[in-house]
């Protein structure tokens, strides 16, 4: 009786994680594109001026973005995160966000709302302004 339990436990567990895995999802380019103009002038005046975080209106909530610079690109991080543990000391981590850069990046792609390998992929949005989606694994330091 206790191992039908256990069992029991398990595969709720393993039911529940694979439910919450397949239902995370990130915020919608179309979604971002649409923060992203309605922010407009917030996004351009952070690449002129030294703050650390830009304030922004996502989704009707208010929130405030990391910025990040390193030789000619600004990066705002993260308008979604997300992460799933593999192991006691390992997870799969996915971040959405926005860049703007000087020099054009690559890879381009049409859409990244579908699951992609690791690695780093950009949409272009205009002039220098992309939208950026990092996948990779995280280990405890």
């Amino acid at each position: 009786m206790k191992y039908l339990i256990l069992i029991g436990i398990f595969l709720i567990a393993t039911a529940a994680g694979y439910f919450m895995l397949r239902e995370a999802k990130h915020e919608s380019d179309t979604a971002m594109i649409a923060t992203f103009y309605a922010n407009r002038e917030a996004f351009d005046e952070v690449v002129n001026d030294r703050r650390e975080t830009i304030p922004l209106v996502i989704g009707g909530w208010r929130e405030s973005l990391s910025v990040y610079r390193d030789r000619g690109r600004v990066e705002l991080c993260c308008v979604s995160h997300l992460s799933w543990p593999i192991d006691g000391q390992e997870s799969y981590v996915s971040s959405k966000g926005f860049v703007y850069s000087e020099a054009e990046l690559s890879p381009l792609q049409d859409s990244l709302d579908e699951r992609s390998p690791t690695g780093s992929y950009y949409r272009h949005i205009e002039g220098n302004w992309y939208i950026i989606k990092s996948n990779g694994y995280s280990k405890p330091e």
